[in-house]
């Protein structure tokens, strides 16, 4: 009997220390609830909006972009340099200054087709990607003057008018096989400078201006075409090969490649040999 009345002292014991923590748990937790609440109006009245947060509350409009930077003396403008005001997806806006390396459109599942523009950006003095429709406002550094359309400009790179495509590969097409040879020349060291582009931008119109009536072109159109190529000696030679038998243009081209090498100032050596690789086979 003795143990019976044990045990049911244990047992009772252990229900009313039960109890007493539930009742302690749910005291905490009413405060805890009290002081989020509390907390929560002190973040809605220091709030600027006046309103509490919300996160599928609409953003507030953002307005007129400013307009991109000007001009300036510190931007190289002999490529395609421009000064913008971007948008990215998180509706976060920046003015930039941008020298436009490629234009190329892609298919993303999360977002389908856009347009893409791979450009240094001189603000954060490395190489960014930006979506052409995400510029709100562009200001072309060369002239000075703002482009209406962003998206537009850069879309003529990868389809341009049929009558402007059709003039200008008439041009290039004249004008590839002497100009691959001087890219070859002009990579020796692997990168393009803003110098040895406008010399071969300045070939193109020689070129052009050479033998047959000369036809409409797009320099800016070529610009990035030859900032995308990359010829091998094969190639190079190849275009060599189909000059070799004019003698105007074995000229132009002897012209052209001495300038480029001269470009190169006193560290010439390697653009030299590719010259006289190319020369011996005009020969």
């Amino acid at each position: 009997m003795t143990w019976l009345i044990i045990i049911m002292a244990i047992a009772g014991a252990i229900w009313l220390a039960r109890r007493w923590a539930a009742s302690n748990d749910d005291d905490a937790h009413r405060q805890q609830s009290r002081g989020a609440s509390a907390g929560d109006s002190r973040t809605w009245v220091s709030g600027a909006s006046g309103s509490a947060p919300s996160r599928s509350s609409p953003r507030p409009p953002l307005g007129p972009p400013e307009a991109p930077p000007g001009p300036n003396k510190a931007h190289a403008v002999s490529g395609l340099v421009f000064g913008i005001t971007y948008q990215n997806r998180d509706d976060e806006r920046s003015r930039r200054v941008i020298e436009v390396k490629d234009v190329y459109d892609s298919v993303r599942s999360d977002s389908g087709q856009a347009l893409y523009v791979d450009a240094y950006c001189f603000s954060a003095e490395a190489e960014r990607t930006f979506r052409a429709d995400r510029i709100l406002r562009m200001i072309d550094h060369r002239s000075g003057e703002e482009i209406a359309d962003p998206k537009a400009y850069f879309a003529r790179f990868v389809d341009p008018p049929p009558e402007v495509k059709r003039s200008h590969q008439a041009v290039m097409n004249r004008a590839r096989p002497g100009l691959r040879a001087l890219i070859w020349i002009a990579r020796a060291d692997r990168e393009l400078a803003p110098a040895e582009v406008d010399l071969l931008l300045d070939y193109i119109d020689a070129r052009n201006a050479y033998g047959r009536e000369p036809g409409e072109w797009d320099r800016d159109l070529a610009r990035l075409w030859i900032l995308r190529d990359r010829p091998t000696l094969n190639e190079a030679a190849g275009g060599i090969s189909r000059i070799g038998g004019s003698g105007g243009q074995v000229a132009l081209f002897e012209t052209f490649s001495e300038a480029m090498v001269d470009l190169a100032g006193e560290d010439r050596r390697l653009e030299d040999q590719r010259r006289d690789r190319l020369m011996k086979l005009l020969r």
